[in-house]
């Protein structure tokens, strides 16, 4: 690939073809039909065209630079880059120009690319997106509405627009009692909270429909007469209602009234559960159509979850024992699964080194330090010799005493940061979730008084997100 001339972003058949499928209001022209200025910066770009066709992987940034009002931040093209590299570059300066971890779930890469490179989980893929297109070019839904909205435009608060105490990279070397092998992960560091861990989870919403489970969960019986509570309601459609609004009191009337009148017309109580497209196409009242859409919208593929005070709904992967997460600059709860496991221990010097670029120095020397009482660190020539040494000491404690801190890291990868179990804390991204009762800051207010916030108390840790 011949690199691009300077000032030049991308050749002229990308230019104009990405021009044809651009969003409306990327930009303003003069009164000669020349772009006048640009609009959208690529966050923008990037989250309203998430699975067009590119070439190259690289393309996914590049095509678009030539719109992007903050195009000059990014530097210039680079084919030689890495994609991986390039798209870690990119959310990393997302994430820090904008303040907010929401970018993160906010899907960008098409999955032609994504499939290719195995991208990290916090590389979300057009896959996750909410809508798919079919042979002959019709879209259909396939996920639920996004949980943190378009960029800029945020539609829950739970942390309160608190932005990230803590972004950094991370490189994260996983090591296989197995097979004997080491390699690199990719890894982001930040600051939050873990609130509590699923303790009931429920089938999936299929195609949108309300599966019958849930409603035994939720504790509502729509047979009776009673409408459903005003928790279960705002829970099913979001507590929000049209372009983001705050839901109206009228969608659990109108809720109450579609069940009872789907009831009352079929003569029988469903088995599996609800067929809500079938409801929506016999309701006759427009309220009753658009809240059984908004609850469609907000359930479509997520599960409903149970906290020991709170019901929520968890995205399509999650299972009983996650932990729901808030992290700091992030406006969603997260659901996050602990990744340490009986033969995998996790090293994590932060810094920028790229993981594709370093394979090649994995046989290079390697330095076991072990931290108690007395610092002692031990060098090995050999990869399997260091892990012969790990295995005779640490073979039945993986986990790591609470008082031992543990480095294993290679010599030439800097600054080197020790990993201490104590303090930090390993998961992997489940997914975005809805947290009824903690989407406006209602776990911030319990914070503030006990001065967690300003990191005193011990409810603050540190995630190393893989």
């Amino acid at each position: 690939m011949m690199l691009l001339p300077k000032r030049r972003f991308m050749p002229i058949h990308r230019a104009l073809s990405i021009l044809f499928i651009s969003p409306p209001g990327c930009s303003r022209k003069d009164s000669r039909g020349g772009m006048e200025e640009r609009l959208l910066n690529l966050e923008d770009l990037l989250a309203a065209l998430p699975d067009f066709g590119v070439s190259q992987a690289q393309d996914v940034a590049y095509a678009l630079l030539s719109l992007a009002r903050d195009r000059y931040g990014y530097g210039q093209p680079d084919y030689t880059k890495s994609p991986l590299k390039l798209f870690k570059d990119i959310l990393s300066r997302i994430v820090r120009m904008s303040g907010s971890l929401d970018a993160i779930f906010r899907p960008w890469i098409p999955d032609s690319v994504g499939e290719s490179l195995g991208l990290p989980p916090f590389l979300w893929k057009a896959g996750s997106s909410e809508f798919c297109q079919m042979p002959g070019g019709r879209y259909v839904r396939q996920n639920a509405d996004s949980l943190v909205g378009s960029p800029g435009k945020r539609i829950y608060s739970a942390t309160r627009s608190s932005p990230p105490a803590c972004i950094e990279r991370a490189c994260a070397l996983q090591i296989s009692y197995d097979t004997r092998q080491a390699f690199i992960l990719h890894a982001l560091s930040t600051h939050g909270y873990l609130y509590s861990r699923i303790s009931e989870i429920g089938a999936p919403s299929q195609d949108g429909n309300l599966p019958k489970e849930w409603l035994h969960i939720l504790g509502w019986n729509p047979a009776s007469d009673i409408s459903p509570p005003s928790d279960v309601w705002r829970l099913l459609v979001g507590d929000r209602g049209p372009n983001g609004s705050s839901a109206p009191n009228w969608f659990g009337r109108a809720l109450s009234h579609a069940f009872a009148n789907h009831l009352a017309s079929t003569g029988e109580r469903p088995v599996n559960g609800f067929d809500l497209s079938e409801m929506t196409k016999c309701a006759k009242s427009p309220h009753i159509r658009t809240v059984l859409q908004r609850v469609q919208a907000t359930i479509w593929n997520r599960h409903l979850f149970r906290l020991d005070r709170y019901f929520g709904l968890a995205p399509p992967d999650a299972r009983k024992g996650d932990c729901v997460c808030l992290l700091e600059g992030c406006s969603i709860p997260v659901v996050l699964r602990s990744s340490t496991t009986e033969h995998t221990i996790q090293m994590f010097p932060i810094g920028t080194v790229d993981p594709q670029e370093s394979q090649g120095s994995l046989t290079k020397k390697w330095m076991l330090a072990i931290k108690n009482n007395e610092s002692k660190f031990e060098w090995y020539e050999s990869e399997e010799e260091m892990f012969l040494s790990y295995d005779k000491r640490f073979r039945k404690d993986v986990r790591m005493p609470q008082d031992r801190t543990l480095e294993l890291y290679m010599d030439d990868l800097s600054p080197r940061h020790e990993y201490d179990y104590r303090q930090h804390h390993c998961f992997e991204i489940v997914g975005p979730s809805y947290v009824q009762g903690l989407m406006e800051g209602e776990f911030w207010n319990l914070l503030e008084p006990l001065g967690f916030r300003s990191g005193q108390g011990q409810a603050r840790e540190k995630f190393i997100l893989i």
